[in-house]
């Protein structure tokens, strides 16, 4: 990931400084954007708002001066919020604050309470630098709420990698997981009846905000240099911008 960031920084020519903010910071090792940069001694701010996940990073990076964490959900405004935890309990990598419990036919999904801020509220208090090189965001279908609470016209994250997740696909693997016999952690989940109904208004409804966060980002002055990362399913597929120059 660091090579795959400096490279296109490389190919600008625009000048920048050395902070990655990775939202939904998930875990320091499996599936971290975040990690290559921190051994690489970049200012790394990581926001995570699952409490046990939170944990597991304090306990792997409080000792490194380099590295800020907090125990947020980061969205278009700053208050209270519900984060769904994914079916397969606190190491799930698919918590998120998507309503799909209520809208999309999942039941028995644990919900948590979270504190909400937005980007511009938190980039204020801890003065990130304006032109920091790497915004990273991965909140399972919230993408679109974390930059409506950037300020996109005070801070310009010279390449910011977010995710697009089809949440049809999704709701068709989960429902393989729950009624493979060697599923882990899913016995009190179930679909209710109308689940395929709701998935495809998910669906839909997931499309339209991949739209509108990519028209976000290009009024902003950023252009699409494509994306997917080799190895990931098809269900996510990683869109990255950069700043014009």
């Amino acid at each position: 990931m660091l090579h795959y960031v400096k490279e296109y920084l490389d190919a600008t020519g625009i000048t920048f400084s050395k902070w990655m903010v990775e939202v939904g910071a998930y875990h320091w090792e499996e599936g971290s954007r975040s990690k290559e940069f921190i051994d690489d001694g970049w200012n790394v701010l990581l926001v995570e708002p699952h409490p046990h996940l939170y944990i597991e990073l304090s306990k792997k990076y409080s000792g490194n001066p380099n590295v800020t964490l907090l125990e947020y959900a980061v969205s278009d405004k700053s208050g209270m919020g519900t984060l769904f935890e994914g079916a397969n309990g606190p190491t799930d990598g698919c918590h998120t604050m998507f309503p799909m419990k209520k809208r999309y036919g999942i039941e028995g999904i644990k919900e948590i309470k979270v504190v909400t801020k937005t980007l511009t509220e938190i980039f204020d208090k801890l003065n990130i630098p304006k032109d920091l090189a790497f915004l990273s965001i991965d909140t399972e279908g919230m993408d679109l709420e974390v930059l409506l609470g950037l300020d996109l016209e005070t801070y310009k994250p010279r390449l910011v990698l977010s995710e697009n997740t089809s949440f049809n696909s999704h709701l068709e693997a989960l429902r393989e997981k729950l009624t493979h016999p060697q599923s882990r952690g899913c016995a009190t989940h179930r679909l209710r009846p109308d689940w395929q109904k709701k998935s495809i208004k998910g669906s839909l409804d997931s499309d339209v905000k991949n739209q509108r966060k990519h028209r976000l980002l290009v009024s902003n002055n950023y252009v699409s240099v494509g994306g997917g990362i080799e190895g990931r399913p098809e269900t996510y597929i990683d869109s990255v911008y950069v700043i014009k120059k």
